[in-house]
């Protein structure tokens, strides 16, 4: 029995129901997709199926560009409303899903092989539509991004501060970072090799802008959602960016934010700065932001006094989950809810260690001078170990 041909055709024949499945799923989790669903639910149901026809092509055919293109659109459409970038990933991710449960669930005796060949070919088609998504997002939401050339140069365009006044700032601002490229001298024309092995490193960072120079790469993340949350997590995706470009750049780079466009090219002359001045230091991870590299540097030369500063934790060695609470409770903005879900622990729990500390300490870790106290000793705790 032709297996590998029974289950496509199987579930092509439940193409509706699932397609229906999907689509229920992607709006019951995502209010804002689910507004538009009820406006124009043809084009969401479209995404819907086009994840399963993805799957059901035959299996020596390479990815439809028509269907990529659809899913290009799709974004474009998405970035006119409004909707988060964030949103539609995840969604395509639900949808995704919801068609492998389906898979799975008609997998019939000795079906197993076949299955896996369809859930493969989802999982990777996954990962190719995100980037597409991304890219088709960022570019109509900002830069009117078009081929590779276009791209450079709205993204030049972006760092030099010579973008049209009318267009439209990223919600949640842009994150800066630039690493310098060795034995580069400054204003040569970047070799094209370089430029090439740089596209081939990012290209499955999604959203993150880049430019090659002769001595520098600079990246550029637009933020699709205000938030702390939402720069946690363009932090994260910019310092993968830049770890990636191991070997080719200098580590760490500086990072910095701007909340415009129009401050990109300050935001990028402070990145600069930062990944000069941190030198060859030890940083943990490949990006160095200003807070913590000013405060880590403004002690150096006293170092009496930052020892005394890091004495202040001194008290809470002895219980280092105390120490990682005081971590996670800044790096969260004191929002006691996320803290207390990033530690894996329950609220109660929390507020019991955070009076702890005050009682080993006598400090108040949630007061102004305990903020400003512990903060800056674990900072120049990180940097003297």
């Amino acid at each position: 029995m032709n297996t590998t041909a029974t289950l496509p055709r199987r579930l092509a024949g439940m193409r509706s129901a699932v397609v229906r499945d999907a689509l229920a799923r992607v709006q019951e989790q995502f209010p804002g997709l689910a507004r538009l669903c009820t406006v124009d639910g043809q084009r969401m149901a479209g995404m819907a199926a086009s994840v399963l026809r993805s799957g059901l092509r035959p299996l020596d055919a390479q990815v439809d560009r028509g269907w990529l293109g659809r899913c290009a659109e799709l974004a474009r459409w998405c970035a006119g409303h409004q909707v988060p970038l964030d949103d539609l990933v995840r969604a395509h991710r639900q949808a995704t899903s919801t068609v492998l449960s389906a898979v799975w669930r008609s997998c019939g005796p000795g079906e197993n092989p076949a299955a896996r060949v369809l859930a493969g070919r989802l999982l990777a088609d996954t990962k190719l539509v995100t980037k597409v998504v991304s890219d088709a997002y960022l570019g109509n939401l900002w830069l009117g991004m078009g081929d590779g050339a276009q791209r450079r140069h709205n993204t030049a365009a972006l760092l030099a501060g010579t973008l049209p006044d009318n267009q439209p700032d990223a919600p949640g601002g842009y994150l800066v970072a630039v690493p310098a490229v060795p034995d580069a001298a400054p204003g040569e024309e970047p070799p094209i090799a370089l430029t090439v092995e740089v596209e081939h490193r990012l290209r499955t960072v999604p959203g993150v802008l880049h430019l090659v120079s002769g001595h520098e790469v600079a990246l550029v993340l637009p933020l699709t959602e205000p938030g702390n949350e939402a720069r946690q997590r363009g932090e994260r995706a910019l310092a993968e960016a830049v770890g990636k470009l191991g070997g080719l750049a200098v580590t760490p780079a500086g990072c910095a934010y701007a909340t415009t466009a129009t401050r990109v090219p300050q935001a990028a002359g402070s990145a600069r700065d930062l990944g000069r001045l941190a030198g060859p230091a030890p940083v943990d991870g490949p990006l160095v932001s200003t807070g913590d590299l000013l405060l880590e540097r403004a002690f150096d030369r006293y170092d009496d006094l930052a020892a005394r500063i890091r004495g202040q934790l001194d008290p809470l060695w002895g219980e280092v989950d105390l120490v990682e609470t005081l971590r996670h409770l800044y790096d969260q903005d004191l929002d006691r809810t996320r803290t207390a879900s990033a530690l894996h622990i329950h609220r109660a729990t929390l507020n019991h260690r955070l009076n702890r500390i005050r009682e080993l300490t006598g400090i108040k870790p949630t007061g102004v001078v305990g903020i400003r106290l512990f903060s800056a000793a674990l900072t120049l705790a990180d940097g003297a170990a």
